[in-house]
């Protein structure tokens, strides 16, 4: 929705300098507006980014924000990665000054549709699988969000026509004022980031923000067998559709029976699609992100033929239970977006094979012994590594063989010295990827190439045992 947001000439402040911050500054140039942006980090930490905004003519400031910056600034706009409890923002409060998120800011200067999904796991594959229904449909679909592109960067070239896909994460929607997603999800609401949200409730409010603005003329998906489903239901205003793959819904949706994708909706009809055997990226909870991903095309007016063919190429993106190549018959799973408990619980239930799990990173409170059932049944031994590596090992002491290694090269090394032929090392860290790593992206990267040293090891010692995966 175009709102032609008016910033010309005003002096506007941005908080944080990662992507959407850089993007969302750049935007407001374009637009006219006189911007500072401010970070926490000195200049030597944010290195390019800093040359790259003064290029642009947008003031810098770097470790730490300057007090003369918020009692000038008319509007603030703030990154994903500031929690609204610094006091910086606290006292823009006080001050009555606006404050709006990079997507609100987007959102402001859209003219086509927007399809957002939200959850505490499956986001990714699910907007990457949408994104693609959408392209194979012949429909102009974009791509941004929570995935590295910030929906700021392409905001103003999406035609009337055009279909955003955008991946939301809580941070983003803390802000939002008029955020109205024509097409809304939330696939799932598990313990996550209760470093930042002081519970549960707070958390699920966050996630429900997504659908505050919707009318009776857009949609919202939700989770049939998530426990917060029916609390939201009842605060919907909008069309509701609900995947599972349990069960029928009890109005409209997608579901699984029989072995079969089903679906039903409205002015659709409601048939079979296709087998839940047919689908190439592996696990349960993929199944669930494929059904919201067709409900969501479905949304769309993608039809269902369209719909079950590009369910049935759909490889899955990297760092989500990527297969990174099988060396001396074990083989290894690049898992590194896997940032919380709950998303190591889908995981381990992916993969039938004995497995070797490498946990760790930086601890965001998760709760690591609600694993400890399933790493009984399903794992032979855990590595724990980076700064969560003695919580973890607490959480889980008693269930599985413990090694410690601090690094993310020494875990992948004892990960190869205990796996055996026919076992999965998993990387699946449970935790953020801080401690180490600027993002989860460079962790799975690392992993990855850590991987590949070991194969090269591998075909200098025995060639034809070496396996490329």
């Amino acid at each position: 929705m175009d709102t032609r947001l008016d910033v010309k000439n005003k002096k506007v402040l941005v908080v944080g300098m990662a992507r959407s911050g850089r993007a969302a500054a750049a935007l407001l140039r374009r637009r006219g507006a006189q911007v500072t942006i401010t970070d926490q980090q000195n200049a030597e930490a944010l290195g390019e980014a800093v040359a790259a905004m003064d290029a642009l003519g947008v003031t810098t400031e770097t470790g730490g924000h300057h007090p003369d910056s918020l009692k000038a600034a008319e509007l603030i706009v703030l990154s994903p990665g500031v929690p609204l409890s610094v006091p910086l923002i606290q006292e823009a409060r006080e001050r009555d000054i606006p404050i709006i998120s990079e997507l609100e800011l987007g959102y402001a200067l859209c003219r086509g549709k927007v399809a957002a999904v939200t959850g505490t796991n499956g986001k990714t594959t699910t907007v990457h699988l949408l994104y693609r229904m959408l392209e194979d449909a012949g429909l102009p679909a974009y791509l941004a969000g929570n995935v590295g592109i910030p929906f700021t960067q392409l905001a103003e070239e999406v035609p009337e026509a055009g279909i955003v896909v955008l991946e939301v994460s809580s941070f983003q929607l803390e802000t939002i004022q008029n955020f109205k997603p024509r097409v809304a999800a939330i696939l799932n609401i598990t313990p996550d980031h209760l470093d930042r949200y002081p519970n549960m409730q707070v958390y699920v409010e966050a996630k429900a923000k997504i659908m505050r603005q919707q009318s009776t003329h857009d949609f919202l998906v939700l989770n049939g067998e998530d426990k917060f489903t029916p609390l939201l239901i009842t605060q919907a205003n909008s069309r509701l559709l609900t995947f599972s793959r349990l069960r029928p819904p009890e109005i409209e949706g997608t579901w699984v029976e029989k072995g079969k994708i089903r679906f039903r909706v409205f002015g659709l009809g409601q048939g079979e699609m296709m087998l839940a055997d047919e689908l190439l990226i592996p696990g349960p909870h993929n199944l669930e992100n494929a059904l919201a991903a067709t409900a969501l095309g479905l949304s769309l007016g993608v039809g269902p033929k369209s719909l079950a063919r590009t369910l049935r190429q759909f490889r899955g993106v990297p760092h989500r239970l990527e297969p990174v190549r099988t060396v001396d018959g074990v083989r290894y799973i690049n898992d590194s977006k896997g940032t919380n408990v709950d998303a190591v619980s889908k995981a381990l239930q992916s993969y039938r094979a004995s497995l070797v799990l490498i946990l760790g990173g930086r601890d965001k409170h998760g709760d690591f012994a609600s694993l400890n059932e399933l790493l009984r049944e399903h794992v032979r031994a855990v590595i724990v590594t980076g700064e969560a590596a003695d919580t973890i090992a607490r959480q889980i002491q008693g269930t599985v063989s413990i090694q410690h290694a601090p690094r993310l090269e020494q875990a992948v090394r004892a990960a190869a010295e205990t796996a055996r032929a026919g076992d999965v090392v998993l990387f699946s860290p449970g935790c953020a990827s801080f401690d180490q790593f600027k993002n989860f992206e460079e962790r799975g990267e690392a992993f990855k190439a850590l991987v590949g040293k070991l194969a090269q090891a591998a075909e200098t010692r025995s060639p034809e045992k070496a396996g490329n995966g």
